[in-house]
């Protein structure tokens, strides 16, 4: 079963938090790791909006720096949103500098979505920006 952008059964209970759902699928099975069309993996759908999901899918094996056709992580999507999957994502292997198609990181994401607290707890973990440089204090 698949949807529009190739999104697969797990991909759709990841993007809805249908964990009991996306445990009978692995538990029958299915690849944690597929990817849809544009290279997302259930990961990806679970970092844009539910910790709990992420947790769930990283503790069944989902690769945590899995990366999308643009080359963005789960980190990528999570550093644009929530402080508390940034750190649980770093925190279990997300490579902290991996970088996109266009050479941004999850620094620069968080710079660039205004959020100070996950911008301070990158840097605090060597963070780099885009350039591969280390942001430095004014």
């Amino acid at each position: 079963m698949t949807g529009y952008s190739n999104e697969g059964a797990l991909h759709l209970a990841a993007a809805h938090e249908l964990k009991e759902i996306a445990e009978l699928l692995i538990s029958n099975g299915i690849d944690i790791n597929a990817k849809d069309k544009n290279g997302k993996t259930p990961l990806h759908y679970a970092a844009k909006k539910s910790l709990e999901m992420v947790k769930f899918l990283i503790s069944h094996g989902a690769d945590i720096n899995a990366t999308t056709n643009q080359k963005e992580t789960a980190l990528h999507y999570a550093a644009k949103k929530s402080l508390e999957m940034v750190e649980f994502l770093v925190s279990h292997g997300a490579d902290i500098n991996a970088t996109t198609y266009l050479n941004k990181t999850a620094l620069y994401f968080a710079q660039y979505y205004d959020k100070n607290d996950i911008v301070e707890f990158l840097i605090s973990h060597s963070a780099k920006e885009k350039s591969g440089e280390q942001e430095e204090d004014e």
